[in-house]
C-alpha cells in the first residue's frame, strides 16, 4: 500500500466483522481481572495513520527497553571473558578446568531456568517478574566482585544463570503480544543485534576498566 493509499484508508477491519461461524473475538477477550479489560471493544475501528502512531509508541515504550535489558544482561554474563584476560584465574586460585566447570554450571542453570521462569511470568505477569529478574542478576553481578575461590565462583555463576535464563524467552514472547506477524521480525532483529553489539561495546569498556587494577587494592576485573 502506497503512502497515498494509507492516507486514503479510513478504517481497519475489526474481528467482530467476521462471519458468525468464524468469530474470533471470544478467543481474544482478556481475562476480567486484567487491567484495562473494561476497554476491550470488538467493534472498535481505527485508521492506518492511528495504527502507525500506536506502533511507534510501542516501539519506544517496549521494544527499546527490551533492547536495553538484553544489552544489560549480555554485559553481565559476558564480562567473565574480559575478567579472564586480567589474571582472574590466578586471583581466585582456580584452574582452567575449574573455570570451565563454572561456565558449564552457568549454561546448565540458564537452560533449566527458562521454563520455570516463563511459568512464573505467566502467573505474576512479565511487568512484575522481569524487573525482579533484572534486579536479581544485577545484585549477583555486583557480588561477583567478592569472588575469592572456586566455591564462590560456582555459586555466583549458578545464580546468574538461574536469574538470566528466563529473560530471553519472556522478552521474545512479550514482544509477540504487541506486533503483527509482519512487524515482529524487524523488532526481533533489533533485539538480537543489541545482544551481539554489546560484545563489541564491552571490549572497549574493559580496555579502560581493567587498567584500574590495583586502584584501592582491587583487581581490574
Amino acid at each position: 500500500m502506497t503512502t497515498f493509499d494509507n492516507e486514503k484508508a479510513t478504517e481497519q477491519a475489526s474481528i467482530a466483522n467476521n462471519d458468525a461461524s468464524y468469530r474470533l473475538d471470544a478467543h481474544y477477550a482478556p481475562h476480567p481481572d486484567y487491567e484495562g479489560a473494561h476497554r476491550y471493544d470488538t467493534s472498535a475501528t481505527w485508521t492506518v495513520k492511528e495504527e502507525a502512531s500506536l506502533v511507534r509508541r510501542i516501539d519506544f515504550r517496549i521494544t527499546v527497553w527490551a533492547c536495553v535489558l538484553i544489552c544489560a544482561m549480555q554485559l553481565d554474563r559476558g564480562n567473565i571473558s574480559q575478567a579472564n584476560s586480567d589474571n582472574f584465574l590466578g586471583d581466585i586460585n582456580i584452574t582452567t578446568n575449574e573455570f570451565n566447570y563454572g561456565q558449564s554450571i552457568y549454561i546448565g542453570c540458564f537452560v533449566l531456568a527458562e521454563l520455570p521462569s516463563q511459568l512464573i511470568s505467566r502467573r505474576v505477569g512479565p511487568d512484575r517478574w522481569v524487573p525482579m529478574l533484572v534486579m536479581g542478576w544485577s545484585l549477583v553481578a555486583m557480588c561477583q566482585s567478592l569472588v575469592h575461590d572456586k566455591i564462590s565462583f560456582y555459586i555466583t555463576r549458578s545464580f546468574m544463570g538461574l536469574l538470566e535464563g528466563g529473560f530471553v524467552p519472556i522478552a521474545v514472547l512479550y514482544l509477540s503480544y504487541w506486533y503483527k506477524t509482519s512487524e515482529l521480525p524487524t523488532r526481533l532483529s533489533f533485539f538480537w543485534v543489541g545482544n551481539y553489539a554489546t560484545n563489541i561495546v564491552s571490549s572497549f569498556l574493559a580496555l579502560g576498566i581493567l587498567k584500574l587494577r590495583g586502584h584501592r587494592g582491587w583487581p581490574g576485573w
